[in-house]
């Protein structure tokens, strides 16, 4: 059974294509955010997202380094959300 709910915008950041929502519910399922700087090396992550339209996907993974440079940008989480693909994706960690 899928319930629907109205939701209100109370915020949204357009560089990084998310936006928060206030739904007027009780008792609904939550994920507690976390903060990125306590990601280590191993962890494992899931990215769900919309990249590039194609529709919805969950995608599993491990970190598996921390600060590393590539050369092909400036390795910031804005360089990061300024190519395409990369939008309307959200990484969450998974804690085990």
């Amino acid at each position: 059974m899928t319930n629907h709910f109205d939701a209100k915008v109370i915020g949204s950041d357009k560089l990084s294509d998310l936006a928060v929502l206030k739904i007027d519910a009780q008792q609904l399922p939550f994920l507690t955010l976390g903060n990125s700087d306590n990601v280590r090396v191993g962890d494992i992550v899931l990215a769900i997202g919309n990249p590039l339209g194609i529709g919805q996907t969950v995608t599993a993974g491990i970190i598996s380094a921390k600060g590393r440079r590539t050369g092909l940008s400036d390795g910031s989480f804005e360089d990061f959300l300024r190519k395409p693909m990369h939008r309307s994706i959200a990484a969450i960690q998974v804690e085990h």
